[in-house]
């Protein structure tokens, strides 16, 4: 048998095989062609955890537009959902429940910023969220988590405690995009934090999956 097969692969073979795995080439003639060990050849795809998902399927599945590999990493070429822009990202920041939703670093970091902005610009000693209808919960100073609370003829419709280990500006974020969806979805007169556009990127920020169903409460509601 040809001793070949049993030396180490070079960096460069490494990098032959994956991409002729990726254009989904068999393992036996990627062996042929290279004069390998089917074995060998097979732990590097599954060291480089290429064996799980079928690779023909994972543009559809991941909702993206083209897959590389570098360094031994998986990237992802995907559209950004607020920017528009392609975007060159780990394929690890991309999941099935997120696809939809994903948003790129840039205008995650933006989005954050005009948060802050917007509740910045409302805070007061009444309002110490900075949001209609979103109160902190405090012990001996400090925040344990939001309230968000809806009150429509003398009856409480939403009353709801918002809290995470960490409880960053997304918990504060979740307690007042709820609040805004609830007074869309119920048709309440209320009056909302956020503007159409704020209240869709910030969906896309949390990765909220009903975009589509909420565009549509709106759409048919200025066309009727």
């Amino acid at each position: 048998m040809n001793q070949r097969k049993f030396k180490r692969l070079t960096e460069i073979e490494k990098q032959q095989i994956i991409t002729m795995y990726l254009n989904n080439a068999k393992i036996k003639d990627i062996a042929s062609l290279l004069n390998r060990n089917q074995t060998t050849i097979q732990d590097l795809i599954r060291k480089n955890k290429l064996t799980k998902t079928n690779p023909m399927n994972m543009i559809k599945r991941y909702n993206i537009k083209e897959h590389i590999r570098e360094n031994n990493e998986t990237y992802f070429i995907k559209e950004c959902t607020i920017c528009k822009k392609d975007k060159k990202i780990l394929s690890s920041a991309i999941t099935l429940q997120n696809k939809d939703t994903w948003c790129c670093i840039d205008c995650y970091l933006k989005t954050d910023k005009i948060n802050k902005e917007l509740a910045n610009k409302k805070k007061k000693k009444s309002n110490k969220s900075g949001y209609i209808g979103v109160f902190p919960r405090t012990l001996h100073g400090k925040i344990l988590g939001y309230k968000s609370v809806i009150r429509y003829e003398n009856k409480t419709l939403l009353d709801n405690m918002y809290k995470d280990e960490t409880l960053n500006e997304k918990t504060l974020i979740q307690a007042v995009l709820d609040r805004d969806i609830f007074i869309i979805e119920k048709q309440l007169p209320h009056r909302r934090n956020f503007t159409d556009v704020e209240l869709f990127a910030n969906m896309k920020y949390l990765a909220y999956e009903q975009i589509d169903h909420i565009k549509n409460i709106l759409d048919t509601r200025i066309n009727s």
